[in-house]
């Protein structure tokens, strides 16, 4: 979950604008909003429109065009504020995410009493038009009582630790906030491991070497040992401009020494060790030095090597392609440099030269275009055939039904952690199998989720450690207990949902004659009465009847 307010310059906002965004079609204020806000809001609460449910708090009325009215009010008795008077909060969730409508006014109450405006003027609308549901709240700024305009200083900070607590609370999928007590790498390191799911450099220093020589540090070392601590790893210690920096001694890459620990810093090695002394990159490391790597590895040795041959041979082809193009762009910026020239020569009047100048301009700019489009066109067929990320690798190998490449995925990713309605589980979850209905065409998520998005509705998401039902119908119930039943052999089915479809469940499973149990006794029973109602007796002959009486 994250919460963002949204600013515009010059405190140029209207309160009557942002209502009518949030709650319709983004009218204008010479628009009324008496009628069509309320045809609006009904429309999308019958499911038609793109707004859920609306909340009017902290104002006389209840009604949102009167509501807002009442705010226009209240900001116009102040008379002496210049900045903006209102305060606008966007709160978004995870695709896949659905609070209850009682856990949305509570997220709204605290993320608004956290910036300290909880008992000013509200009202927010929940839009469902995108993939992702996200809460829209305006808030007047102008206090009720006292009149004057509260300007929230270091909301975002306060935003940032309320909703990590909210996603405790509710059970939400978790985000980063920057509250992580391991410091995360960041800038383009962070951009690899989160985008590659490979190990950057920097982390591979930090796992490598900063134990080491920060116990060193500790012993009254010399330069010396530093720098054969370095080398035992394939590292070289190096002085760059008025810093230090650790650099692989086989390539070209290099981190700053600081960035992996304060302790590393040009003032705090000399200080304790004296002046910089360099070091001689070995000829013979302990180990090869940093290579790339998968960030979480679960025996995936053999499909690593794949996808590294694989890259490579995408790589080159992409190298092939740019080269085969580069001929082309530079007889076409010669060819028209040639024609530029006979216009220098002919005899045209100035206006004249000018214009077909610029006409050779829009010549040159369209033909190189049509190069342009062309590059991109096989750029992209090389994209589609060749895999250039570790996740993307991950997900093809997954969907094509492979196990491993599936449980890799679901140990490199985040844990999901979103609410559903129903879904099953069992005792020992981590034991679980990895299964794949190839049949269904499922969309696989980086973090390993399986969604299944069914004829009728439905949905399914495959998780680590349970299946979740995102939408519920009957063949997403199906579906579910196929999966419960090939994830969790041998182990009883926990159900979690609601009364209706704890039902459906049993019916369902001993409809089908599954080979499942439930955890949940009155299930179990329910479940076994109804295999018993729904077996054929045998039809008996005329003779065995007789002997039967």
């Amino acid at each position: 979950m994250i919460a963002k307010r949204i600013l515009r310059p010059k405190a140029a906002s209207n309160f009557g604008r942002l209502g009518a965004y949030i709650l319709g079609d983004g009218q204008t204020p010479s628009e009324t909003l008496t009628t069509r806000t309320f045809s609006y809001i009904l429309d999308g609460q019958e499911g038609a429109g793109r707004v859920g449910t609306v909340g009017v708090t902290n104002c006389m009325s209840e009604a949102p065009d009167l509501a807002i009215k009442e705010i226009l009010v209240t900001q116009a008795l102040n008379k002496r504020s210049r900045s903006d008077r209102t305060y606008h909060l966007v709160v978004s969730f995870e695709p896949g995410e659905t609070p209850t409508p009682a856990q949305v006014e509570d997220i709204e109450n605290e993320l608004c009493a956290a910036i300290g405006l909880g008992r000013h003027q509200r009202i927010s609308a929940l839009h469902v038009d995108r993939a992702h549901l996200h809460l829209h709240i305006a808030i007047n700024k102008i206090d009720p009582d006292n009149l004057r305009c509260i300007e929230p200083y270091y909301d975002k900070r306060k935003l940032m630790a309320a909703c990590a607590s909210l996603e405790l609370k509710h059970g939400l999928a978790p985000t980063n906030h920057g509250f992580s007590k391991q410091k995360q790498p960041r800038g383009r390191p962070a951009d690899l491991e989160a985008h590659a799911a490979e190990a950057s450099f920097l982390s591979f220093v930090k796992d490598k070497i900063e134990a080491p020589l920060l116990a060193a540090l500790g012993e009254n070392a010399c330069w010396r040992d530093i720098h054969a601590i370095m080398a035992c790893e394939g590292l070289i210690l190096r002085r760059r401009g008025a810093g230090l920096v650790i650099a692989d001694a086989k390539s070209r890459l290099a981190v700053k020494a600081s960035t992996v620990n304060r302790a590393f810093s040009m003032k705090e090695l000399t200080s304790r060790l004296g002046a910089f002394q360099p070091g001689i990159a070995s000829a013979t490391a302990v180990n090869d030095g940093y290579g790339r790597a998968p960030l979480h590895p679960v025996n995936t040795a053999t499909l690593y090597a794949d996808y590294v041959h694989q890259r490579q041979q995408g790589l080159e082809a992409r190298r092939k392609s740019r080269e085969a193009g580069a001929p082309a762009r530079t007889e076409a910026y010669a060819a028209f440099a040639k024609r530029r020239a006979e216009v220098s020569r002919s005899g045209l009047t100035r206006v004249g030269k000018k214009a077909r100048r610029a006409e050779l301009r829009l010549m040159r700019s369209r033909a190189l275009g049509a190069l342009t489009e062309t590059r991109r066109q096989r750029e992209a067929a090389i994209e589609e055939a060749y895999f250039f990320t570790w996740v993307s690798y991950l997900q093809a190998r997954a969907k094509a039904g492979d196990g491993d490449a599936l449980r890799a995925l679901r140990a490199s990713g985040t844990a999901g952690a979103k609410t559903a309605a129903a879904f099953l589980t069992a005792k020992d979850a981590s034991a679980a199998r990895a299964m794949i209905l190839r049949d269904l065409n499922p969309v696989i998520g980086r973090n390993g989720e399986l969604v299944y998005r069914l004829a009728d509705g439905g949905a399914v998401t495959d998780e680590k450690l349970r299946i979740r039902i995102d939408k519920a119908s009957y063949q997403a119930t199906i579906i579910a207990l196929t999966l419960g039943a090939q994830r969790f052999p041998g182990q009883a089915l926990a159900v979690e949902g609601t009364g209706a479809f704890k039902r459906q469940a049993v019916e369902a499973a001993a409809a089908l004659l599954l080979a499942i149990t439930f955890s949940d006794p009155a299930m179990e029973a329910e479940r076994q009465r109804l295999m018993m109602k729904n077996t054929p007796r045998p039809r008996l002959s005329r003779p065995q009847r007789r002997r039967l009486k």
